[in-house]
């Protein structure tokens, strides 16, 4: 597989790999240390059950998985942090081999084998005249990783990720990142349990040979400080949400003249406003300013554009991108059919992006995945989108983000789009608040820019606008002021928060 292949090269040109709290490791370092755990597990667990590595950014989360791929068998990434329940949950969905713990928090669940930073050290150290062979390595149809992400039953789905699935995203990724830039740095900010960790992990490190600048939870969420690492740290690459993104830019320090190495920003996993995009086109003129689209079961590709003046101008709205060479996105309609250029229709994704499915629910599996009359191997995105002419695709919300009010279908992302074009209003978002089974209204929630109260008069101001743009059943009934939205653990709009908070302001009414 090209990243161990790769880590093997960079190892002899004594590149550095990751530098964090625990200072640098080398590519000659994960190399070795790779080789002697991958040693280790081939003798140890000959089943090549499914490894769980449990840290927080430590350098040996990235031993750990490459010694899983040289010895053929899939990680599951799971922070520390996670509340039990949850790892509780992952590990007995994936029920693995063995727990590779590379820091100093406990795994908390009993009945498994565990290998301690103490162990590892052992390890390397009596291993550490073995090569493993490349025969032992990950096949190109094998299962390198389960990405767990939130099941709308409240339980975790597993979504099944593979070397092929690997190889198409990386060579698409390079199709519009490579750059050429000696000893680039790319800011390893996303937790590894998220599929965007991919793009850093086989794009920046196994294929890049990138320094990965590692952020780990405690410094994610002491946003000063994070600013502060970013400049003293000075990454060509930076990655994120948008939402991670404006909270950057909130900090006049994060710009080109401090941060004068950043050479390409990209935001994806949410809609980017055309506020957040005009923020990063003025804190860096000359950086390539890129937004992608992307799912878990879609490996995180495969739409994306470089976002340009002309894009943050228009009065439509962002789009997502193209479609990438190795990828096909066809748009298609409640019959069933491609719709035409310019028509809303939910997005299927033919690629080898398209992950396996579901590990062990071929029933949740059927329901996205599918095979088309031609046998090509396709994901529902449930995604509501349309292609222009040029062949940009817009994306327009979720399909099960349509809601009924009054007997009239209202998108609420379209509804937040428009409430965030208000010049005082500085983040929102609409959710609704149901009776039953019906909307009994839409609710927004704002929060306005330094200086604006949260008054009756700004309520009235916000409305009227609105009105002025959109149909008057799409306008939102109640306003609510927030200090800031409800974010997940991955950084994202929490919208089963909002839901939870419209059901309380609706039985308060």
């Amino acid at each position: 597989m090209f990243i161990i292949e790769n880590v093997k090269k960079f190892a002899a040109q004594g590149r550095i790999a990751a530098v964090g709290k625990e200072g640098e490791m080398s590519y000659r370092q994960l190399e070795e240390r790779s080789e002697a755990l991958a040693a280790y597990l081939l003798e140890s667990f000959p089943e090549k059950r499914p490894v769980v590595i449990w840290g927080d950014k430590e350098h040996d989360m990235l031993t750990a998985l490459l010694a899983c791929l040289k010895s053929g068998r899939p990680y599951v990434m799971t922070p520390n942090y996670l509340p039990g329940q949850r790892v509780e949950q992952i590990t007995q969905s994936c029920n693995p081999d063995v727990i590779l713990m590379t820091g100093s928090v406990e795994f908390p669940l009993s009945g498994y084998p565990v290998v301690t930073p103490s162990d590892l050290a052992a390890i390397v150290s009596e291993n550490s005249d073995i090569t493993v062979e490349s025969s032992n390595w990950i096949g190109v149809d094998d299962m390198v990783c389960i990405f767990y992400t939130s099941g709308s039953t409240g339980a975790p789905k597993g979504v099944m990720i593979t070397r092929r699935n690997i190889e198409a995203f990386t060579v698409w990724w390079a199709s519009f990142s490579s750059f050429g830039i000696e000893n680039p740095r790319w800011l390893n900010f996303t937790p590894y349990a998220f599929s965007s960790s991919i793009a850093t992990i086989y794009y920046g490190l196994g294929y890049m040979g990138a320094i990965c600048i590692a952020v780990d939870k405690k410094l994610s969420s002491d946003y000063p400080q994070l600013i502060d690492y970013i400049v003293k740290m000075n990454p060509h690459y930076l990655d994120c949400t948008p939402t991670f993104a404006d909270i950057c830019l909130d900090d006049p320090r994060f710009c080109e003249e401090v941060v004068t190495n950043l050479h390409h920003f990209t935001v994806g996993g949410e809609p980017v406003s055309h506020g957040t995009a005009r923020k990063m086109r003025k804190a860096f003129p000359h950086a390539v300013l890129g937004n992608g689209y992307g799912a878990t079961e879609l490996t995180i590709g495969p739409v994306y554009c470089d976002i340009t003046d002309e894009m943050i101008e228009s009065d439509k709205p962002m789009p997502i991108g193209y479609s990438g060479f190795n990828a096909r996105c066809e748009i298609i309609g409640e019959d069933g059919k491609p719709v035409p250029n310019g028509e809303v229709g939910e997005m299927i994704v033919i690629s080898d992006m398209v992950t396996a499915g579901y590990y062990q629910n071929e029933e949740l599996t059927k329901v996205n995945y599918f095979r088309n009359e031609t046998g090509e191997w396709c994901f529902n995105s449930h995604d509501m989108v349309y292609r222009d002419e040029d062949g940009l695709i817009y994306y327009i919300g979720r399909s099960n983000n349509l809601v009924k009010v009054g007997g009239y279908r209202v998108e609420l992302e379209e509804v937040e789009r428009f409430l965030g074009q208000i010049d005082c209003v500085k983040a929102c978002a609409v959710a609704p608040a149901m009776q039953g089974v019906r909307t009994k209204m839409l609710i927004a929630y704002v929060v306005v820019k330094d200086g604006v109260k949260e008054c009756l008069k700004t309520t009235i101001a916000i409305k009227k606008e609105l009105t002025a743009k959109i149909h008057p059943y799409m306008v939102p009934q109640k306003i609510s002021y927030l200090k800031e939205l409800p974010k997940n653990t991955n950084g994202k709009l929490d919208r089963v928060k909002l839901k939870e908070m419209s059901l309380i302001e609706t039985e308060e009414d």
